[in-house]
């Protein structure tokens, strides 16, 4: 019987064996798992404990039984870790919510602990103190809901301004706004009554009034429903700097280099 502070994980082959990489990297991200609950548990910057291979079976399935050992003179259990690994694997298998003492990067890795279930591995299951979790396929697209909705969370109402490229309008009005600020690709999302507009302004640069949705993570705008769109001058009808030549910037006897040099280098004789 295995050590009920211990986490016994079988893994079962699709075909006829399962590659020694696969179990490697079953083993490696598990135990990356469970530091990561081991910290949120423990409120720790670091684990507080190492992990091992205290038994394991050749035969399929193949079991490997993990047991945590204290580090650092701490004096922590392994027993709380396995559980909360055990019920957050069983829950992630379900739903689209971060279980307790996950974090988002530790979701991740169970998403990546799942992979090897399109190569040569049919099964993965995990058991501690007498509960069970089956890690399927479900891990992985309920962690991209997951990350898909803490990227995507907030919209504002902007102007974004940009070149106006690509249209799908098979049963949708969608154009694609490259934004120059940010160097983004912009889905544009229109309402009949602007169609027209946009097909003329197309490959020209334009300015988009709408309520955009941006990507936190990345920090830029993906998306925005226009309300409006306007028509911009493209860079080349735009003043240059050789236009500018022989403008003043000042009223008074000298020239504008001066003026420029003398604020530059803080010597400003101005009025008191």
């Amino acid at each position: 019987m295995p050590e009920k502070s211990a986490l016994v994980i079988r893994v079962a082959e699709r075909d006829d064996i399962v590659s020694a990489l696969s179990l490697a990297r079953i083993l490696v991200e598990t135990v990356e798992v469970l530091q990561g609950i081991d910290e949120s548990i423990a409120q720790s910057a670091r684990p507080t404990m190492r992990w091992g291979v205290a038994a394991q079976s050749r035969k399929s399935p193949y079991t490997f039984e993990l047991v945590g050992a204290p580090t650092n003179g701490a004096h922590p259990t392994p027993r709380p870790v396995v559980g909360a690994f055990v019920r957050g694997i069983r829950a992630l298998d379900k739903s689209d919510e971060v279980p307790p003492h996950f974090t988002l990067e530790t979701a991740r890795v169970a998403k990546r602990l799942v992979g090897v279930l399109n190569n040569d591995v049919g099964r993965i299951a995990f058991e501690a103190d007498g509960e069970e979790a089956v890690a399927t396929q479900h891990i992985a697209a309920n962690v991209d809901a997951i990350v898909d909705r803490l990227r995507r969370k907030y919209a504002e109402w902007t102007t974004l301004e940009g070149r106006l490229e690509g249209a799908d309008l098979h049963g949708k009005r969608e154009f694609y706004l490259y934004e120059h600020l940010a160097g983004a690709k912009v889905k544009c999302l229109l309402p009949e009554n602007l169609v027209d507009n946009a097909c003329a302004s197309l490959r020209k640069r334009v300015a988009v009034y709408g309520q955009a949705t941006y990507d936190t993570m990345l920090d830029r705008p993906f998306e925005i429903r226009a309300e409006s769109i306007d028509p911009l001058r493209d860079r080349g009808e735009l003043p240059q700097l050789d236009d500018l030549h022989g403008i003043r910037i000042t009223d008074e006897d000298e020239s504008s280099e001066a003026f420029v040099r003398r604020l530059r280098d803080g010597d400003d004789d101005g009025d008191e």
